[in-house]
């Protein structure tokens, strides 16, 4: 009989110290994942903060050819559009009325070329019907801040067709740069005053506050927090019963 309850003893005490290394093992992969996440989440507000400050403090007009230059800067070059060929960005919407974003191709007179932002044009009840566009012809001088494409998500496969224009769903560099045989500068111009309207670019970034990554970082580093006091809380309550089971036991 002692015998018997010397082994159910002893079964209890592994099966205890199984649980324990347990308890600690998942804190140690899940508390470092949560530490991560909270570093990440920082990493961002520097970045969106960097980007913020690029946008504000934005200074007067350079060249294209000035070195140095980042996004967000202010540029003004002359070079003449191509009225032959321009793309029409699709799903873009603007005062609750989905059209396009007209992006032409720019020749400057440096010999540089360049995506620029034309404008925005309202789309048709017909899909099949792209809107009437008249891309202004002849030297000028622009002025604007450079964007950089994006890539989006999208579902389907983005199919610019064999006719000019083009209507896009993703404005890739490299893609246009292979449709038109002719190497891009990294750049979108978002011009001051759209080509299209005569109107001022009503464009600004969509930035992230710094406070909202800074606010997700609390919530990770305190849910690292939570989870190493339960564990201890775990522990503790496992070491407790087994000290209890083995008085009992005698």
């Amino acid at each position: 009989m002692v015998g018997l309850q010397q082994r159910c003893s002893l079964s209890k005490d592994g099966r205890t110290r199984r649980i324990k290394y347990g308890v600690v093992l998942q804190a140690l992969l899940v508390v470092p994942f949560l530490l991560s996440l909270g570093n990440w989440q920082l990493e961002r507000r520097e970045q969106k903060t960097a980007l913020l400050t690029q946008w504000q403090e934005a200074g007067s007009y350079q060249g294209l050819e000035q070195p140095g230059l980042q996004r967000f800067d202010r540029v003004q070059l002359r070079g003449q559009l191509d009225p032959q060929r321009w793309l029409l960005l699709d799903n873009r919407v603007r005062h609750g009325v989905v059209g396009y974003e007209v992006i032409g191709l720019l020749k400057s007179t440096s010999g540089a070329a360049l995506l620029v932002s034309l404008g925005w044009v309202a789309a048709g009840a017909d899909r099949d019907q792209l809107p009437d566009v008249s891309i202004p012809e002849g030297e000028r001088v622009l002025r604007g801040r450079l964007d950089q494409p994006q890539a989006g998500f999208q579902l389907a496969a983005d199919n610019w067709g064999a006719r000019w224009p083009k209507r896009i769903q993703q404005l890739t560099l490299a893609r246009v740069e292979a449709l038109i045989d002719t190497p891009l500068q990294p750049w979108l111009l978002r011009l001051d005053t759209e080509l299209l309207s005569g109107e001022p670019n009503p464009w600004k970034p969509v930035i992230m506050p710094p406070t909202r990554h800074l606010g997700y970082a609390v919530q990770w580093f305190g849910l690292a927090l939570a989870w190493l006091m339960l564990t201890g809380w775990l522990l503790i309550t496992l070491q407790r019963s087994g000290g209890s089971e083995g008085e009992t036991d005698e």
